[in-house]
């Protein structure tokens, strides 16, 4: 608050180049640290795990504070004290005078700036980037954050908050002339988001369903792994598109703290300064758009799959007629689905920034003093490791015991070619015994006693110098799971007549029989075949919990 915007732009700019230089640093130091595979981890390795992504997260967040303290001056410099094209009292509307149609224009013309600056910037950093990645390879080494950076550019949350802005306009072309004083502000207020929300995403599905098809007629000219004028082309064109989705979370997250904070509680933005409760509001906000989220988002990803599966196997046949309208559908459903992750990741970055506005905690001390500094940094500390890295190494734990659990069911099916697929990191056919080893290790499928995925490789090993081939893997390994489940079945069925045999012989007589008829009347029950009997409906049941009951 003792700062003026120029201060706050400057001391983000710093920001920015910390978390910029420092980024690769601590990169290097956690490269052994690796996310992937559903094996179990300790808290400890979830807690470097959770920083290592953070890292990264505040390169992202920095240059989103930076692109919106830069929007704050130029407002400031081109419209005046307020930073807005019109006044609080008409929640900004617009009342159609010469200077608030003014205003609104210099508003849409410093965003479009504001957009060009932050792409510009963007496209430079990762020009750079192309040259220190060509250098390194050059030399035979990686380039480590270059690639990663390259791949998922730290800049699209920022492209797509100025992109976001544009579409905010409509707000500001609301005419506050229609406002009637005996209806609830929350009414227009809440309307003229969803529009502003339904304008970006029917405006962001038709920018990206140009952007796929013109981006499937062009491959194998656009994307080149050299540097070149097409190549700096091609990448200005997919930091607009792949920034759009963060623009549509933004619309729509605004349109949801807008019904939220303002329809049921009558907080205006930004959503900050709602009295005491601020915090809970917050809080319950964050549970139920994780309740609506936890629930909308698989289906949303289950369509999305079912569509694009339609799509690229009848668009030009059975649904031809529909090809258009499958992608669009596809489209959007992939947007809500991300509106939801971004949304969420928003709506628990405000709890935090509301705690410290209120100073619940010695988490942001109003003044700097040594004792201040020791608090704030050891609460700092709790909330990091005694908080964030509980539940996130919980929710993981919970996660990895899923896909984990979906392994053996996949195997189990008879669908072990999906596995093996993933298994072959060079997608040149054949897998290696690295390959397998370091594939089990990673999922926790290792086993301590005889392995039937190392017993299957090591059965076709030598057959050819690249390793072994995935189809005869997937049908040697198929082969051990059955004689694995047959075996347990006859030792199952070894085990039952043994018990009746016991059972049998501590009462020889029953009914008038002898042992033998005993034995023989039961035997006609229960036989042990040599050769498989007719897999029915029970029969397969039974085999599946017998598969799983092997590798659990």
């Amino acid at each position: 608050s003792d700062l003026d915007l120029h201060q706050v732009f400057w001391t983000n700019v710093l920001w920015f180049a910390v978390v910029v230089v420092t980024f690769p640093l601590s990169r290097l130091y956690l490269k052994k640290f690796n996310p992937d595979g559903a094996r179990d981890r300790s808290i400890l390795e979830d807690a470097v795990l959770l920083w290592k992504a953070a890292t990264n997260l505040m390169v992202v967040w920095s240059y989103k504070n930076v692109l919106g303290a830069l929007s704050a001056v130029f407002l400031e410099s081109w419209i005046g004290p307020s930073g807005m094209p019109s006044s609080p009292e008409h929640l900004w509307f617009n009342s159609y005078t010469s200077r608030n149609v003014y205003d609104v224009w210099i508003y849409i013309g410093s965003q479009f700036a504001l957009l060009f600056i932050a792409m510009a910037f963007a496209l430079l950093f990762c020009t750079g980037l192309k040259m220190y990645q060509a250098s390194r390879q050059e030399r035979g080494l990686k380039a480590g954050f270059a690639d990663l950076w390259l791949k998922e550019p730290p800049f699209l949350l920022g492209i797509g908050l100025a992109q976001s802005h544009i579409f905010t306009s409509g707000w500001y072309w609301f005419p506050a002339a229609v406002v009637r004083a005996d209806v609830s502000m929350a009414v227009y207020t809440v309307f003229v988001r969803s529009v502003c929300g339904v304008i970006c995403t029917v405006v962001i599905t038709a920018i990206t369903k140009w952007h796929r098809q013109h981006c499937k007629r062009e491959r194998g000219k656009w994307d080149q792994d050299t540097l070149s004028a097409r190549w700096v082309w091609a990448l200005w064109i997919e930091l607009f598109v792949r920034a759009l989705p963060f623009c549509f979370a933004w619309q729509w997250s605004q349109t949801c703290f807008e019904t939220y904070f303002f329809g049921w509680f009558g907080c205006q933005w930004p959503y900050e300064e709602c009295g005491k409760s601020t915090l809970w509001m917050w809080v319950f906000y964050c549970a139920l758009f994780m309740f609506v989220a936890f629930h909308t988002v698989p289906k949303l990803q289950a369509t999305a799959q079912t569509m694009q599966q339609l799509e690229e196997s009848y668009g030009k046949t059975l649904c031809k007629n529909d090809k258009h309208l499958l992608r669009s559908q596809l489209i959007t459903n992939q947007q809500f689905a991300t509106f939801f992750s971004y949304g969420l990741g928003w709506g628990f970055t405000s709890v935090i920034a509301t705690e410290c506005k209120q100073h619940i905690t010695p988490n942001c001390p109003e003044s700097i003093t040594a004792s201040n500094v020791f608090y704030s940094v050891v609460t700092t500390i709790v909330l990091i490791f005694g908080v964030f890295c509980s539940v996130s190494h919980a929710f993981l734990g919970g996660f990895r015991l899923r896909r984990r659990a979906d392994m053996i069911v996949t195997i189990d099916q008879g669908c072990a070619h999906q596995l093996f697929g993933d298994i072959d990191n060079d997608s040149n056919g054949y897998i290696t015994r690295d390959e397998l080893s370091d594939f089990l290790t990673a999922n926790g499928l290792e086993s301590r006693g005889p392995d039937l995925f190392i017993q299957a490789y090591d059965t076709l090993a030598g057959q050819h110098e690249e390793g072994v081939g995935i189809t005869e893997l997937v049908r040697q390994f198929s082969q051990l799971i059955s004689s694995a489940k047959q075996e347990k079945e006859r030792d199952s069925q070894q085990v039952l007549l043994e018990d009746v045999a016991i059972e049998v012989n501590s009462n020889p007589v029953r009914s008038g029989r002898s042992d033998e008829s005993a034995m023989n009347g039961f035997d006609d029950k229960i036989r042990v075949s040599p050769r498989p009997a007719t897999v029915t409906q029970p029969r397969q049941l039974k085999e599946q919990e017998m598969g799983a009951t092997i590798y659990l």
